[in-house]
């Protein structure tokens, strides 16, 4: 294969760019494309960049694939060597969003600067979702290549890849947001791939941040340089220190606003539990709530806490890369040579830094542990409550129970009365119906069927009587009797089996609802 050609096939076939690579991302990247990725018509992509052969960087954007290849183009005839310095803005609409950018324009530019792997693990941190999840999540990679070999010989002959370094890292930051007045702080991420060749001075910027901060603090320092540098720029050292610069940005990003951020914390603790110290719980009403605020509190806190330590961490691998690596593997380069002062500086300013974010930690600590002794405090405040209120309502159940006793009392005393009343009744009721038939008889001698004319002592038997009467008369009373008799012994039998089956039917009514309870 002709000079370049390797690395121009690569190019063309850039959709396999993870699997040039890494294969292992191949499925991950996937999974992510449909939050990570935006359709053709809302790309765009930003590159800012200068050859210096004036002063003033240059922008384009790159709306579509199209756009992408043009810019990045490499002539058959004459290998299209890159700017001296190219920033490249990966960006959203806001945090959450997905990017600006498609998943073909993506591994195109990926491929053609022949970006590390670990920087798809920073980058897939992006796109759109509801809640910040991944902002935890930070780190540092690198790659050097100081030696006169590099891997990848057919790269050598393009001018593409040579003598130096990769690398590639992630920080998170709070950055205050106007949007909701209830959250004034959005805790945002920002991804950095950063390539530097040595021997040429080339320098080439990735940065996927949600909003345009770092972006417009890159254009704002880039554009200030003086007019009299422009041929001192063109060597390899003085782009050297000016990518320190560009790293101090962004690493001042990553600590400008922690102090201010916990200081916020910290007085909403104060202003949600402050009372749980003085106040009396008889007197205040405590409520869940202020539980569930206090935990969401502690949480935040918590997430500061961890993302300063990450943070700590890839300040810390950065300094070492800079400090260590490139400056004992690469004191022979006058590229490295000329900078010891600019990376004495360097490490002195994120030295310091780390001190700050050690201070934050400090204080975040600090927060937890007075967090969780205030939730502790309001939990127990929160069950003296409700304790109180459980011997509020068992005291009311025990006067509820002895009302019911007094009530039941009466009643027992009632039913006994009654109870004698209907013995009482029913004597009477077995008298009146014994006399009942007398009561008949009397009312019928008190018609002509008999006469007793005389009053003397005989007259009983010597009344005059009709025996058809009296025939008739006994005929009639002796069955009503018996009518009345068994018509009292029916009702009775009738009204005990009415009362059986209503309980029998009100037992099988309440068994289906006590088997669904």
């Amino acid at each position: 294969m002709a000079s370049g050609g390797i690395f121009k096939h690569s190019c063309k076939d850039f959709r396999r760019y993870d699997k040039h690579r890494c294969i292992k991302l191949t499925k991950r990247l996937q999974d992510h494309a449909p939050k990570l990725f935006c359709n053709e018509a809302c790309a765009s992509v930003i590159f800012w960049e200068t050859d210096f052969v004036d002063t003033d960087f240059k922008i384009h954007t790159a709306i579509s694939y199209e756009t992408i290849l043009q810019h990045l183009e490499t002539p058959q005839e004459k290998a299209k060597e890159d700017p001296l310095c190219r920033f490249i803005f990966l960006q959203g609409k806001h945090s959450r969003a997905e990017l600006l950018i498609t998943e073909d324009m993506l591994t195109a530019i990926l491929t053609h600067h022949q970006v590390i792997p670990r920087f798809l693990e920073f980058l897939i941190a992006f796109g759109k979702r509801e809640r910040a999840t991944e902002a935890k999540f930070g780190g540092f990679c690198c790659e050097m290549t100081l030696d006169d070999r590099p891997k990848h010989a057919h790269l050598l002959e393009t001018g593409h890849f040579n003598q130096g370094f990769q690398l590639c890292y992630s920080l998170s930051s709070p950055e205050p947001s106007q949007k909701d007045a209830r959250r004034p702080w959005s805790i945002r991420q920002t991804a950095v791939y950063h390539a530097f060749n040595i021997q040429t001075g080339r320098t080439t910027w990735i940065i996927v941040k949600g909003n345009d901060l770092i972006k417009t603090r890159i254009t704002e320092q880039t554009s200030l340089l003086d007019p009299e540098l422009s041929e001192a720029l063109e060597a390899p050292y003085a782009t050297f220190a000016a990518s320190l610069l560009s790293h101090l940005l962004i690493c001042d990003w990553s600590n400008e606003e922690w102090r201010w951020y916990t200081t916020d914390l910290e007085s909403e603790m104060e202003n949600m539990t402050s009372h749980t110290k003085t106040v009396d719980p008889e007197s205040y009403q405590y409520t869940f709530a202020e539980l569930q605020r206090s935990e969401h509190l502690f949480e935040k806190a918590d997430e500061a806490l961890t993302i300063c330590t990450t943070n700590i961490s890839v300040l810390g691998e950065l300094n070492s890369f800079y400090t260590d690596h490139i400056g004992s593997a690469s004191s022979e380069e006058p590229a490295i040579r000329e900078c010891k002062h600019e990376l004495g500086q360097f490490s002195r300013r994120v030295l310091s830094m780390v001190q700050d974010l050690y201070l934050q930690v400090a204080r975040l600590q600090s927060l937890l542990r007075l967090l969780s002794g205030r939730k502790a405090l309001l939990l127990s405040c929160l069950e003296y409550r409700n304790a109180q209120a459980n011997t509020r309502l068992s005291q009311e159940a025990h006067f509820s129970a002895m009302r019911m006793e007094r009530l039941t009392q009466q009643m027992n005393i009632v039913a006994r009365r009654t109870e004698k009343e209907t013995v009482t009744m029913r004597i009477i009721t077995l008298v009146a119906t014994f006399f009942l038939p007398g009561t008949f008889i009397s009312s019928l001698m008190s018609t002509p069927i008999i006469d007793f004319k005389n009053d003397s002592k005989m007259a009983i038997f010597l009344g005059t009587y009709s025996p058809g009467a009296i025939r008739f008369f006994l005929l009639t009373t002796i069955p009503l009797m018996l009518f009345t008799f068994i018509t009292w012994w029916i009702s009775t039998i009738v009204v005990k089996l009415e009362g059986k089956r209503e309980y029998f039917t009100d037992r099988q009514e309440s068994t289906p609802n006590k088997a669904k309870v």
